[in-house]
Formats: C-alpha cells, structure tokens, sequence
C-alpha cells in the first residue's frame, strides 16, 4: 500500500506577544444607595494605551519516521512597534459598606459582573506577509474587599 506524507509529519507552532502600554484613562464610579450599608454601583473607563509588542513565532515540523525535527519557519519581531490600542472597562454589582470604631476605619465588600475589551491585543506574525489580528475581551464575576483606616 501506499503511505500518505500527513501520517509521518507532525507540525507544532508556538506564538507569544509581550506588551506593555501607559496612558490616559477616564471614567465615571456611581453608587445608588437603597440602605445605610447596601448600594447598587456601577463604573465605566476608558483607556487610549500607547505601547509597544515584541511577537515571536516559531513552527517545527517532525518527521515521525526518521525522528527529525527541523525549523520551518522563524519571526522574530523584537523591534520598536508602537501603536495606540483602546481599553473599554464596565463593572455592574451590589456594594455592602460599613465605618466602625468611631468612623475611623472603613470597610467594604463588591460583588458583580466585570468586563473588559482591549482592542487590536492579538497581533501575531505568521509570515512576512500575513497577520493575525484580533480583540482581546475578559469578563467574569468579580469579588473585591477593601480595607481603609
């Protein structure tokens, strides 16, 4: 019989961004109190982030029968690649919050719903020639405790 070339290759490909950005952010906190410890509270941000990426890719290929892995292809992009990306925060939840020992410590404990959006995140380098763009979204239940005196 006859043996197909895709039973005796196997292709592993790994890509990595490192990013890091600083810049403006804004935004509004509210809070609807309905009692004296519980209120609803709601926060909206955004952020224009200037930063850099250093992308990286490597794809190997492996000969099974032979036992033989050799590079296919290589980018290495470790230069200066500036852009400016969006950042779109929103946070919904319910707030308990409490002074004591004579209004001189306070605390307060958040529960709700957190979503993040961090546009033009995902910028691999397959090629010289082909790019990978994508948006980065988190969202999730989010408990957050604080402690102030």
């Amino acid at each position: 019989g006859s043996t197909s070339v895709f039973d005796t290759i196997s292709a592993v490909g790994s890509h990595k961004i490192d990013y890091w950005g600083v810049g403006p952010r804004a935004g509004l906190d509210s809070a609807w109190h309905f009692s004296k410890c519980f209120s609803v509270i709601g926060e909206v941000a955004a952020t224009a982030l200037w930063g850099r990426f250093d992308s990286k890719s490597l794809a190997t290929q492996t000969n099974l029968t032979t036992n033989v892995t050799t590079v296919t292809s290589q980018t290495n992009l470790k230069t200066e690649w500036h852009s400016i990306k969006p950042v779109l925060e929103f946070f919904l939840g319910i707030r308990w919050e409490d002074w004591w020992c004579c209004d001189g410590y306070y605390t307060s404990l958040d529960i709700g719903w957190e979503a993040q959006w961090w546009g033009g995140q995902n910028q691999f380098v397959f090629s010289h020639t082909e790019t990978r763009w994508g948006d980065l979204g988190l969202q999730g239940l989010t408990v957050r405790i604080r402690f102030q005196f």
